[in-house]
């Protein structure tokens, strides 16, 4: 769960920008890259707010202490590696993947959007 949540949060967010209307308009370059950078500022908080977490534990005496002792130790490294892969491997491999959609211009469906936002 911890380990992906920020790699689910990247791909999902390439996948919209991927599907939008705009998309068929920009370089797979740059959709990688600003639907990475979007989430990047949130997604980092959300991080840094687990690892905070276990700052506590490091606090622990006694033999409760000396068991959970790697805890806060090793999961805010597993989860600056779980950033890593989120923000190079991800982008890098929707990149060799990923295609983007060919979409359709329908433009009975346009005027008919048009008609009724107008009425």
């Amino acid at each position: 769960g911890l380990l992906v949540d920020a790699a689910i949060i990247v791909i999902e967010n390439i996948h919209r920008h991927l599907h939008a209307h705009d998309a068929e308009d920009k370089d797979m370059d740059e959709i990688l890259v600003q639907a990475t950078d979007e989430v990047g500022g949130p997604t980092n908080i959300a991080t840094l707010a687990i690892i905070m977490t276990m700052v506590p534990m490091a606090f622990v005496g006694g033999m409760m202490g000396s068991f959970m002792k790697p805890i806060p130790l090793n999961v805010p490294v597993a989860l600056f590696a779980s950033l890593a892969v989120a923000y190079i491997f991800t982008p890098y491999l929707s990149l060799k993947l990923l295609k983007k959609p060919k979409h359709k211009h329908n433009h009975k469906e346009e005027e008919k959007e048009k008609d009724k936002g107008e009425s």
